[in-house]
């Protein structure tokens, strides 16, 4: 899976249906969770091992429960973070309200 690809594919879809940039994010948390990443154990490891998921863990560590949570088994864990990198990677892609941004890589 590219990761860029996807993340793009999910900004401009919501770019296109949303009739807010607030909504716009909310839409990309929803397509974000939807995706096999969340779903997908050797997709979501993959994306765990080929991008930089520093933004997803701290942000899990700052306003989740944390990275880890009771009862977790490596697979949730797992696709937890990269369902998280692809939702920061596709607000990068977002950007601020009427501007669009290429993500970082």
């Amino acid at each position: 899976m590219n990761l860029r690809q996807e993340a793009m594919r999910i900004a401009k879809e919501v770019l296109d249906e949303a009739g807010s940039f607030s909504h716009a994010q909310g839409r990309v948390y929803d397509l974000s969770h939807s995706h096999k990443v969340a779903h997908c154990e050797d997709t979501a490891m993959q994306v765990c091992i080929d991008q930089d998921t520093r933004d997803a863990i701290e942000y899990l560590e700052e306003y989740e429960a944390g990275v880890v949570q009771p009862g977790d088994r490596l697979c949730d864990i797992v696709c937890r973070v990269a369902t998280h990198t692809l939702i920061f990677a596709a607000f990068k892609y977002l950007g601020e309200p009427g501007k669009q941004n290429e993500p970082n890589e």
